[in-house]
């Protein structure tokens, strides 16, 4: 789920699932993947993300887990019930 370049809010709910890609390339993108950003327009997202069950390993994706929550610039992401915390600096 992507919020991009626009006004408002998007509220996400992803729980209880089981997702496994079945990456066969060796090159896996995230099982879960919320992001929000902002072209010209920044925008916010409110998501409860929890229960779901997917891979261990790395992936090739903006961040390299299967669960990614992803806030980009001025946009904002939160998660239901759970307070904001400083971001995770991406790996080099």
């Amino acid at each position: 789920m992507i919020n991009r370049n626009g006004t408002g809010n998007m509220d996400v709910t992803v729980t209880n699932n089981d997702v496994n890609p079945q990456d066969t390339s060796g090159f896996p993108l995230a099982a879960i993947f919320v992001q929000t950003n902002c072209v010209v327009t920044c925008n916010s997202a409110r998501s409860d993300v929890r229960g779901n069950t997917v891979p261990a390993g790395v992936t090739f994706d903006l961040l390299p887990t299967h669960i990614a929550l992803v806030e980009i610039g001025a946009s904002s992401l939160s998660l239901v019930d759970t307070p904001r915390r400083a971001p995770l600096a991406r790996p080099s």
